[in-house]
């Protein structure tokens, strides 16, 4: 993995957004991190954070201290930073690490952001459109599809025929006219 900011060697793929950096917190130069995932502490497994603007396509390594969980956000201060106004500079940007530092998974589960973007197709052939978002209703996720119209399917057994991240097809057997 590269110690330096991202070049045309790596592109945008090799990363997964994990947080966006949200405001300062506190005195201290922390900033709240708003998680992209399921477990809020996910990130703190993972050894090396990077960052980029939204706008930008560099990612550049950051390093966190002091980073701790309150009120079900996690707080974090980056890069040494250690007032309100020097974390300022630091919101609105996007927190990835690199997807070689993702563990394996058993044969038939996915990352979210391997599926976004796949077309979902229901069982007759019809195209209902592509995943654009995944989130949990707390029972299971659920796949917003956006297509003529924008459709909510949830991601069960029952309904989720196949996924084939080869030919980025998502077969479902859901009624049109949800």
């Amino acid at each position: 993995m590269p110690a330096n900011s991202n070049t045309n060697d790596d592109s945008l793929d090799q990363y997964v957004v994990m947080a966006t950096i949200g405001k300062p917190h506190g005195l201290k130069g922390h900033n709240c991190l708003q998680t992209h995932s399921d477990q809020i502490d996910a990130l703190l497994k993972y050894s090396q954070w990077w960052v980029r603007s939204p706008k930008e396509q560099d990612w550049s390594p950051i390093q966190f201290e002091d980073v701790c969980l309150h009120h079900k956000k996690l707080i974090a201060r980056l890069n040494q930073t250690h007032t309100p106004e020097s974390a300022t500079q630091y919101t609105g940007q996007l927190i990835g690490i690199h997807k070689d530092q993702l563990p394996s998974l058993e044969e038939d589960d996915y990352y979210h952001y391997e599926l976004i973007g796949l077309q979902v197709i229901h069982t007759d052939g019809t195209c209902l459109g592509t995943l654009t978002h995944i989130w949990s209703n707390g029972a299971h996720d659920v796949f917003e599809v956006k297509g003529s119209r924008t459709r909510i399917i949830p991601y069960i057994h029952s309904v989720i025929q196949s996924i084939d991240l080869t030919e980025k097809i998502i077969e479902v057997d859901w009624p049109h006219d949800f």
